[in-house]
C-alpha cells in the first residue's frame, strides 16, 4: 500500500497586516488620484489661478507683479502637494528708467495640504522662494522702490485670517538694499534658509536654519562695510512682536566664517529710521580676522598691529538707519600671555584688557577722529625688555595720537637686543619711568610731548664703529617736551673721564624720520682726556660689527636709525676740560666749540695753555675725504718752542728738534694739509703761511753749525747760539718752507737766510755770513758809534740735501745771491716763482 504525501501547510499572514496594506494601498490611491485631480485642475485653471494669484497680490502691494507661469511640483514636497510659480517678477513705477526689477525670482513653490485641496480654502503650509534677486534701492533724487511694499490699504479687514502659513524656506536669493542718497549698501546671499513660524498672540516665534553669505553692512561706502564676504551659519532664532513692531534675536550661538558668535540683537522696525542694537561675543577669535569683520576704515588702523594667538573680544554696535547713520561701536579686547608685533618689535608675554570706542565725546559724533583704544593697565616684554604701562590711550583712527605711561627696571645687556649693532653694553641697571603724547607714527608731523627719565648705572659700554670703550658708565636722560635732555652723563675710560650734559631737540622726530638733522648741543666737561683713546675717529667707521639676534627687521630698522642718529647728525661740543694728553702733547684749561658732523670735525675758538703760553685755535678735519684733509688758523702766544716742537714731533722732520731750539714763540699760522689715521702728519700737503716772532732764542748743538764751525768760527761758540728776536713771514706750498730773506743777529755770527727749507726733499737755502764779528759792534754802539754789519768779508754759504738724507751747509763760491737781479740769494732757476715772495 504505496503512502499519500502531502503538501505542508503555508504560514499565513495576520488579517491586521492585510488590513493595514489595504489602508496604504487606498491612501496611495488616493494620493495619486489627488495628484492626478490637482495636476489636471492646475492645467485647466492655470489662467485663473494666476490671475487670482496675481491680483491677490497686487492688492496688497504696488508696482506691477506678474508670474509668467505655474505647474505641478509633484517631487518637491511629497507627500503633500506643491504648485510652482515661475519667473515671479516685481516692478516699480519707474523700471523704464532704472531696469530694475525689486523682485526677480525663478521660482516660488508653494506647499498645499491634500485634504485642503478637496475646500474651498486650499491650506498653504509652506512658501519657498527660489533662485532670484530681492532689490531694493534709493536714488540721490531720493527716489525710493521701498513704497512697493506698503499695503495700499492699512485697515485691517475683518476677513483677513492673518498669516496662512507657517513654514518657508529660501533658497539661492540674493537680497540687495543700495542707498545711493546716502552711500551705504546692505547686502547678503541667502544660500539655504529653512524655517518655522510660531503665532503666539500678538507675537511670532521664528526659528531658522540659515547659511548664507554676506557681501557687506555698508553704513558708509566711503569707509568700507562691516562682515565684508563673511560665511554665517546657524540656527536662528527671533521674535517678532506685531503689536509693538520689535524684531528680537535671543541669545544664541552662530558662526561667521567658523568663528563660533554668541549673538544677541534688536530691531525696532517701529521708530523711523529704524533702531537696532546688536551684542557679539566671542570667546576665542584670531585678531586679524576679527578686526576685518569691521568697516576697512577701522581695520586698516588696527592692523598696524597683530597678535599672535586668539583673543577674546565683545562687540556693541548699536544705531539707526538715518543719516548720518554711523553705528556706536564698542569693543572689547582680552589678551592673556599672548605674543603682539608692533611697529616697533614684538612684546611677549603680553598681557592687557582694551576698550576700543568710536564715540569717547558726546558732543563730536561717532566718527574716526572720535574713536579710541583704552588700556587701563599692560604688561608684557619687548625684545627681553620687561615693560609695564598703567595708562594707554590711543585717540582717533585718521591720525592716531597715543597717550602712556611706561615703566620697566632691566640688566642693561637687554638692550643689545635693540642696539647691538652700534654698541655692545654690559652689567649695570637700566630703570625706565616716562609718558609720552604723541602721534603713534613718528613719520607724521604731529606735535607730541614726552616726559620723565631713564636711568643707567654702572655699565660697560662699547661704541663698536669706533672702538671706544667706557667703563663705570651711568647716566641720566629726561625727556621734557620734544627735547631729550644728558644730564650728567659720565663715561670713564682707562685713562679718561667725561661728564656729558646738554640736549637733543626734537629727538623722536629726527630718530624716526631724518637722523641726518638731529643736533647735539653738548656740555663736555672733564679732569683729563686722553686722546690716545679716541684717535678711532679720524678712521673710517666700521659698519656692522655685530648681528643682532633678533631677527624682527623693525627692530634692526630702529638700530640702523639709532646708529645712523650718531653717524649723520651734527654735535655741538661747548668743551672745558682740565687736561688733555695726546702722545707728546699735553695741554691744560682746554675750553672752545667743537662741532662733530658725518664730514668731519670743526674747531671754533679753541684756547688752551700749552708749553707755558696760550693757543687758540680754529680749523676743520674733512673726514668724507681720503687722508683727512685739514684746515687749521692758529694764534700762539709765548710758548716755549723746544716744548712746542716735542709736542708736535718736531713736525715730521729731524732737521731742527726740540733739542736744538729753545725761545719763547708766537705766531699766527694759517696751514692746510692732510693728517693720516694716526694723527700724524703728511709733510707734502703742507699749504699756508707762518707769522712767527721768536724771542730769547737758542740754537743749541744745531748740526749744520757744529760742522762749519770746524772750518770758520772755530771761535764763536757756534754750539750754542743766542738771538734776542727773530721774526718772519713764510710761506707753505706742498709741503715745502719758504724763507723771504731774514737778517739774523745772534750771539755768534750776523747772517741773511733766504731760501727753501722742505718736510721732506728739497731744501735749498742760501746763507751770507760776514765774518765780522758781532761782538765788535756791540762795543762800537756801546761807544755811540753805528756798527759795521756789512764791513769785511762775506761768506756764501749753502744748506741743501745731502746723500744721507740730511741737510748740509757747504760753500757757495758762485756767489748767485750777487749775480740775482731780484734782491733773492738764489736765480730764478733755483727758485720757482711760485715760491718766492715779496718782502714787505
Amino acid at each position: 500500500m504505496a503512502l499519500i504525501q502531502t503538501e505542508p501547510k503555508k504560514n499565513k499572514l495576520p488579517k491586521w497586516t492585510k488590513v493595514l496594506g489595504i489602508i496604504f494601498a487606498g491612501i496611495v490611491l488616493l494620493l495619486t488620484i489627488g495628484y492626478f485631480i490637482m495636476s489636471w485642475y492646475v492645467k485647466s485653471h492655470k489662467q485663473q489661478l494666476l490671475a487670482s494669484i496675481t491680483e491677490k497680490i497686487s492688492n496688497n502691494i504696488s508696482g506691477k507683479f506678474t508670474i509668467e507661469d505655474m505647474e505641478p511640483a509633484i517631487l518637491q514636497s511629497f507627500p503633500d502637494i506643491s504648485v510652482r510659480l515661475i519667473n515671479i517678477k516685481l516692478q516699480d513705477s519707474l523700471y523704464t528708467i532704472y531696469h530694475k526689477n525689486t523682485i526677480d525670482l525663478q521660482s516660488i513653490y508653494i506647499k498645499l495640504n491634500f485634504f485642503s485641496i478637496f475646500t474651498t480654502h486650499p491650506q498653504i503650509k509652506k512658501v519657498t522662494l527660489s533662485d532670484g534677486n530681492i532689490y531694493l534701492f534709493k536714488q540721490k533724487n531720493e527716489y525710493s522702490n521701498v513704497y512697493l511694499f506698503q499695503k495700499k490699504d492699512s485697515t485691517k479687514k475683518k476677513s483677513d485670517k492673518g498669516l496662512e502659513f507657517h513654514d518657508f524656506a529660501i533658497e539661492n536669493v540674493t537680497f540687495t538694499f543700495d542707498n545711493f542718497l546716502r552711500n551705504k549698501q546692505f547686502k547678503a546671499r541667502f544660500d539655504k534658509m529653512s524655517g518655522i513660524i510660531h503665532p503666539n498672540g500678538d507675537s511670532w516665534k521664528i526659528n531658522t536654519i540659515t547659511e548664507a553669505f554676506i557681501y557687506q553692512l555698508g553704513f558708509n561706502l566711503d569707509k568700507g562695510g562691516y562682515l565684508v564676504n563673511s560665511v554665517l551659519k546657524g540656527n536662528l532664532k527671533m521674535v517678532l512682536h506685531t503689536d509693538n513692531g520689535l524684531l528680537h534675536f535671543p541669545v544664541q550661538t552662530i558662526t561667521l566664517d567658523d568663528i563660533p558668535i554668541i549673538l544677541k540683537a534688536n530691531f525696532d522696525l517701529s521708530k523711523k529710521p529704524v533702531i537696532f542694537d546688536l551684542d557679539l561675543n566671542v570667546k576665542s577669535i584670531n585678531y586679524t580676522k576679527g578686526i576685518h569683520l569691521l568697516t576697512r576704515n577701522i581695520s586698516k588702523k588696527l592692523d598696524s598691529i597683530s597678535i599672535k594667538e586668539n583673543i577674546a573680544a565683545h562687540a556693541l554696535i548699536r544705531g539707526t538707519f538715518a543719516y548720518p547713520d554711523t553705528p556706536f561701536v564698542n569693543v572689547f579686547f582680552e589678551v592673556s600671555n599672548n605674543t603682539i608685533n608692533t611697529t616697533l618689535g614684538n612684546i611677549q608675554k603680553a598681557n592687557f584688557k582694551a576698550e576700543f570706542s568710536n564715540h569717547i565725546y558726546p558732543d563730536k559724533g561717532k566718527n574716526d577722529n572720535n574713536s579710541a583704544v583704552a588700556i587701563p593697565k599692560f604688561s608684557g616684554e619687548w625684545e627681553g625688555i620687561p615693560i609695564n604701562a598703567d595708562s594707554v590711550f590711543v585717540m582717533g583712527l585718521t591720525k592716531p595720537i597715543i597717550d602712556l605711561h611706561l615703566k620697566s627696571t632691566f640688566p642693561i645687556e637687554k638692550l643689545n637686543n635693540v642696539i647691538g649693532s652700534a654698541y655692545s653694553l654690559k652689567n649695570g641697571v637700566a630703570n625706565m619711568d616716562v609718558t609720552y603724547h604723541g602721534p603713534v607714527n613718528f613719520k607724521e608731523a604731529i606735535d607730541y610731548n614726552t616726559k620723565g627719565f631713564i636711568t643707567i648705572k654702572n655699565a660697560s659700554l662699547t661704541y663698536l664703529p669706533r672702538n671706544l670703550k667706557f667703563k663705570n658708565a651711568n647716566a641720566h636722560f629726561l625727556f621734557q617736551g620734544k627735547d631729550l635732555i644728558l644730564d650728567k652723563i659720565q663715561l670713564s675710560s682707562q685713562n679718561s673721564s667725561i661728564e656729558i650734559n646738554g640736549i637733543v631737540a626734537h629727538f623722536l622726530n629726527t630718530l624716526f624720520i631724518d637722523p641726518s638733522k638731529a643736533v647735539f648741543d653738548w656740555k663736555i666737561k672733564s679732569n683729563s682726556i686722553d686722546l690716545n683713546e679716541f684717535k678711532s675717529f679720524l678712521e673710517p667707521r666700521k659698519e656692522n660689527q655685530v648681528s643682532l639676534a633678533t631677527k624682527n627687521q623693525k627692530i634692526k630698522k630702529l638700530n640702523n636709525n639709532l646708529d645712523n642718529l650718531l653717524a649723520k647728525s651734527t654735535m655741538l661740543l661747548d668743551v672745558d676740560v682740565q687736561k688733555v694728553f695726546y702722545r707728546r702733547f699735553s695741554a691744560r684749561s682746554i675750553k672752545g666749540k667743537v662741532t662733530l658732523s658725518e664730514k668731519g670735525i670743526n674747531f671754533q675758538n679753541v684756547q688752551l695753555a700749552h708749553a707755558g703760553g696760550t693757543i687758540i685755535a680754529n680749523g676743520r678735519v674733512d673726514q668724507s675725504l681720503n687722508q683727512n684733509p685739514f684746515q687749521f688758523k692758529t694764534s700762539i702766544k709765548n710758548v716755549k718752542i723746544d716744548q712746542l716742537f716735542n709736542a708736535f714731533e718736531n713736525f715730521g722732520q729731524s732737521s731742527i728738534t726740540d733739542k736744538n731750539i729753545e725761545g719763547s714763540f708766537s705766531a699766527n699760522i694759517e696751514i692746510n694739509g692732510k693728517l693720516g689715521e694716526q694723527l700724524d702728519f703728511i709733510q707734502n700737503s703742507f699749504d699756508g703761511k707762518i707769522n712767527f716772532n721768536l724771542k730769547n732764542g737758542q740754537l743749541n748743538d744745531f748740526p749744520p753749525f757744529v760742522s762749519i764751525s770746524k772750518f770758520i768760527f772755530k771761535n764763536r761758540n757756534l754750539d750754542h747760539i743766542t738771538f734776542e728776536n727773530l721774526q718772519n713771514n713764510l710761506i707753505l706750498k706742498n709741503g715745502k718752507l719758504t724763507i723771504p730773506k731774514m737778517e739774523i743777529e745772534s750771539s755768534a755770527i750776523r747772517m741773511t737766510v733766504e731760501g727753501v727749507y722742505a718736510f721732506g726733499t728739497g731744501t735749498n737755502i742760501g746763507l751770507v755770513i760776514p765774518l765780522r764779528n758781532p761782538d765788535k759792534d756791540k762795543s762800537r754802539v756801546e761807544k755811540g758809534l753805528a756798527p759795521k754789519k756789512n764791513k769785511g768779508i762775506v761768506v756764501y754759504l749753502r744748506a741743501q740735501d745731502g746723500k744721507d738724507g740730511k741737510v748740509h751747509i757747504g760753500w757757495d763760491p758762485l756767489k748767485k745771491g750777487e749775480k740775482s737781479n731780484d734782491d733773492s740769494l738764489f736765480s730764478k732757476g733755483d727758485l720757482n716763482q711760485e715760491d718766492t715772495i715779496k718782502l714787505r
